[in-house]
């Protein structure tokens, strides 16, 4: 984590270079290092949730909330990082990662503060170890 930090911070040095108004934020967490541009977005939430998969606890997903700066009650960008292993000892079923993926559908309904959006915008990244075909069902 602290190796990641570091990392970051360099990361941010050389994208904001000398500007007086720094224009990129970042987070890191466990795993991974994201970035955005302020100008463009603010984060709203960042946090951890649960991936619906009840004898699986373990299996969780970044979840992050991004608004526009300039509009306060615009569309929310949801953004979901899920890493889903599947091996001999966990197994990853075409069940489960219906299961995962309709949680994470529901979270972020649940969460979009009542947009005007039927399908509010988002973005679900990582990896659920899925074939092609399976992304079609």
């Amino acid at each position: 984590m602290e190796k990641r930090q570091i990392i970051m911070q360099r990361l941010l040095a050389a994208l904001n270079g000398s500007a007086a108004q720094p224009d990129w934020a970042g987070t890191c967490d466990g795993h991974y290092i994201f970035l955005w541009k302020r100008r463009t977005l603010r984060m709203k939430k960042y946090k951890y949730i649960n991936c619906g998969i009840n004898e699986h606890p373990w299996r969780t997903a970044q979840y992050m909330q991004f608004q526009d700066p300039d509009i306060p009650n615009g569309l929310t960008l949801h953004v979901i990082h899920c890493h889903s292993p599947s091996g001999s000892r966990c197994i990853l079923t075409s069940e489960r990662r219906k299961r995962i993926f309709k949680h994470l559908w529901d979270h972020v309904l649940r969460n979009d503060g009542g947009g005007s959006a039927a399908q509010p915008p988002t973005i679900f990244g990582g990896d659920f170890n899925c074939k092609p075909l399976e992304w079609t069902y």
